[in-house]
């Protein structure tokens, strides 16, 4: 009788991770896929290791060429926010705007009414 066919093939991926920058991007993506399919347990430093070494050069390669908002959030900002929305810069130096306190009055009035007016 002859030999029954192999339906099943383990396949062995050596992943080098001082080589992750000079692997194509095909190949990167693929070893994500394996690095996640890994069949250890849960928890497992190693696998823990390698998903993070071969993440981070993924996001280094998609953040080269992905331009970097700068500066939308700075610290001076909510200070800057407040200041403007009572306030007016004339002559050189900031002054209450009475128009912008009415409003900001009329705002608060209505909240404290729940809304109606």
């Amino acid at each position: 009788m002859a030999d029954k066919p192999t339906t099943t093939t383990t396949v062995s991926i050596d992943i080098d991770l001082t080589s992750l920058s000079s692997q194509p991007d095909e190949r990167l993506a693929m070893l994500w896929h394996v690095a996640q399919h890994n069949p250890v347990p849960f928890g497992d430093e190693v696998a823990g290791r390698l998903v993070k070494k071969i993440g981070q050069e993924i996001i280094r390669r998609w953040l080269v060429t992905t331009p970097a908002t700068l500066y939308h959030h700075q610290e001076r900002d909510y200070h800057w926010h407040q200041l403007t929305r009572f306030a007016v810069h004339r002559d050189g130096d900031w002054h209450p705007d009475p128009d912008k306190l009415a409003t900001y009055e009329a705002q608060q009035a209505q909240a404290a009414d729940g809304g109606e007016g």
